[in-house]
C-alpha cells in the first residue's frame, strides 16, 4: 500500500511538472500580423487532415503538444502527441464560429456516446443473469446485499454516462469541415513563434 501511495504521488508530481513547462498560449507573428493559439483550439499540423486540440508549447524542448480525440463506438480514444517545431511546415488554425451549433448538437451527440456502452452493459447483464439462473435456480440473497449482476448494471451506467459527458463536447467540436487559416513555419513566407 505504501508503494502504491508513493507511485501515485510521484505520478501526480511528474504531471504537474510537465504541465508547468507547457505554455498554454503561443503567438505566431510576421511583420505586423499576430495570431494567438490558445489551449483547446483546433489545429492541423502540416497536411494531415486530423483535427487536433492544442495543449501547449514547451520552449525547452521546442515542441508543441496536441491532443488527438477520436470517437470509437464503445469508447473515445485520447492521445497526446508531441511535434518538434522542426517537423512542422505549417499550422492550420480553425477560425469558424461554431459555438451555437455545438451547443445544439451536444445533446444528440451525448446519446451517440451513451447508447453503445449502455447496450453492451445490457447484453452482458442479460447473459450473466441467464448463466446464473441456469446454475442456481431461484437463488435469493436474503440479507439484502447486492448481487453481481447489479454491480454490472451500476458500473455500466456510471461508465456510459461518465464517458458520454466527458467525450460528447470535444467530439462535437470537431464536426464540420471548418474554415482554416494556414500559417507557414518554413520557407520565405514563414511566421515566427513567440510565447508572450
Amino acid at each position: 500500500m505504501k508503494h502504491l501511495v508513493i507511485a501515485l504521488i510521484s505520478l501526480i508530481a511528474l504531471n504537474m511538472l510537465q504541465a508547468n513547462t507547457l505554455d498554454n498560449t503561443i503567438y505566431l507573428h510576421k511583420n505586423q500580423n499576430n495570431v494567438a493559439i490558445y489551449k483547446g483550439q483546433q489545429i492541423k499540423i502540416n497536411d494531415d487532415k486530423r483535427k487536433l486540440f492544442f495543449q501547449g508549447y514547451n520552449s525547452v524542448s521546442n515542441t508543441i503538444t496536441v491532443k488527438d480525440i477520436s470517437y470509437k463506438v464503445i469508447y473515445t480514444k485520447r492521445k497526446k502527441i508531441d511535434y518538434n517545431i522542426s517537423e512542422i511546415n505549417r499550422i492550420q488554425l480553425r477560425l469558424d464560429k461554431s459555438l451555437i451549433r455545438n451547443i445544439l448538437l451536444w445533446y444528440p451527440n451525448f446519446y451517440v456516446h451513451l447508447i453503445p456502452p449502455s447496450l453492451l452493459t445490457g447484453i452482458v447483464t442479460i447473459l450473466y443473469r441467464a448463466i446464473a439462473d441456469v446454475k442456481e435456480k431461484d437463488a435469493v440473497l436474503g440479507d439484502g446485499s447486492m448481487e453481481t449482476w447489479e454491480y454490472i448494471i451500476f458500473s455500466g451506467i456510471f461508465y456510459s454516462v461518465g464517458t458520454a459527458f466527458i467525450n460528447s463536447w470535444p467530439t462535437v467540436k470537431k464536426l464540420g469541415k471548418g474554415q482554416w487559416l494556414s500559417i507557414p513555419l518554413k520557407g520565405d513566407d514563414k511566421w515566427q513563434i513567440k510565447i508572450n
